[in-house]
């Protein structure tokens, strides 16, 4: 965001206020919609959310504002991430032993490290690749431009939307709908 949109380090922080204020006020909530909604549909419409938001970051372009082209996709994948990250732990810790829960912690913190890292990896993959398509099939463009730099993002989000979109369909089909009744 900072260097295409030529933003301050300052701005570029606050921007992505639009995106860490909504994923605390929905991590917050999602106990409750859980309750209500259970587990499935929680997981399911942050998925949703965050694979939308993904699409429409993947629509960037070097032209674009942050208002119009960035604070759409941070507020919506905000919400989505918010809804997914404690349903994901109250998923992975609901059919386990209580005195087992210390290694089920301890592996799904090294699951999540693990695929951050291989995700970071592919994303930069695809966004330098892209990024040098770009550069190579426009006359007068390097890779370190505005318009090759956000051709390689745009990449990197379409397949990150693309992952996304596989991810919500396999919860859809995979994991079965449930939800423990309220106790008045």
């Amino acid at each position: 965001m900072q260097e295409v949109l030529q933003l301050s380090a300052v701005q570029t922080s606050l921007g992505y206020l639009a995106a860490a204020l909504p994923t605390i006020l929905c991590a917050n909530l999602s106990s409750r919609f859980i309750r209500r909604f259970g587990v499935k549909l929680v997981l399911v419409a942050g998925q949703m959310l965050v694979m939308l938001s993904l699409f429409y970051f993947s629509l960037m372009h070097a032209e674009g504002t942050y208002l119009y082209d960035l604070f759409p996709a941070l507020l919506v994948g905000g919400i989505g991430w918010g809804l997914l990250f404690p349903t994901i732990n109250i998923m992975s810790f609901s059919r386990v032993d209580k005195n087992q829960t210390g290694i089920a912690s301890g592996i799904i913190t090294m699951s999540e490290q693990l695929g951050g890292a291989i995700g970071l990896t592919l994303a930069a993959i695809v966004a330098a690749s892209r990024a040098a398509d770009y550069a190579r099939t426009h006359s007068g463009i390097t890779i370190h431009t505005p318009e090759a730099m956000t051709a390689g993002f745009s990449g990197t989000f379409q397949f990150a939307a693309t992952l996304a979109l596989l991810g919500f369909l396999l919860s859809i089909l995979l994991i079965p709908s449930y939800r423990k009744e309220q106790k008045s």
